[in-house]
């Protein structure tokens, strides 16, 4: 409402209008989800969505045109079921299945508690310096955070993998079959005799 009033000086219709077409761009944005099952990062994606997300909400805070507003907040809702949907999913398909439940009643908090503070958040700053203001400040202020966690993402993936017990990854597949390929080389008496933490890693029971 205080968007529709300040920025479109609108009533009750400019509001529905609005939730309206937020809601659409929203049903959209879930839906080209399906399209994009195919990309593989999916991290990255959700990154991209947020940074559409805050570009938009600098015209939407500048330009004062009804229509305009209109497109533009289709477009936020878009974004936002975007990275919502992928998130959900994400959660969901990499989480093991004694840790689902938990993993998704902390993602939900998040992300209701993130919905509601921010409301607060542009319901006072609104009042303070005009929701125009406040939408390009909540577009300076997503799209630094996002540009932040997008090198803190890049620093830890060129960073070497660390292999865990229980687990290996591909970029050490191959030294773990030149290890086995080696031991199988030797005779019995000059194979190594490697631990049981080392047969688990290489995914078997025993090596000798």
């Amino acid at each position: 409402p205080v968007i529709a009033r300040q920025l479109y000086m609108g009533g009750v219709g400019t509001v529905g209008l609005l939730t309206a077409t937020n809601s659409l761009g929203a049903i959209i944005g879930a839906f080209s989800v399906l399209f994009l099952a195919g990309y593989r990062a999916k991290g990255m994606l959700v990154l991209y969505a947020t940074i559409a997300y805050a570009l938009l909400l600098f015209p939407f805070g500048l330009i004062e045109n009804l229509w305009v507003g209109v497109f533009l907040i289709a477009g936020l809702g878009a974004a936002d079921a975007i990275g919502m949907t992928t998130r959900q999913a994400t959660v969901q398909l990499t989480t093991p299945d004694e840790m689902r439940g938990r993993a998704l009643s902390l993602q939900t908090l998040a992300a209701q508690s993130a919905n509601n503070i921010g409301t607060v958040e542009v319901g006072l700053m609104s009042s303070w310096i005009g929701s125009g203001s406040t939408m390009v400040v909540g577009g300076v202020i997503s799209l630094g955070a996002t540009i932040a966690l997008m090198l803190v993402v890049a620093a830890c993936a060129s960073r070497p993998p660390l292999v865990r017990e229980g687990e290996y990854t591909v970029s050490t597949e191959a030294t773990v079959i030149e290890r086995i390929i080696a031991d199988t080389s030797k005779t019995p008496a000059a194979r190594p005799k490697r631990s049981a933490k080392y047969a688990t890693v290489i995914g078997l029971s025993e090596i000798d």
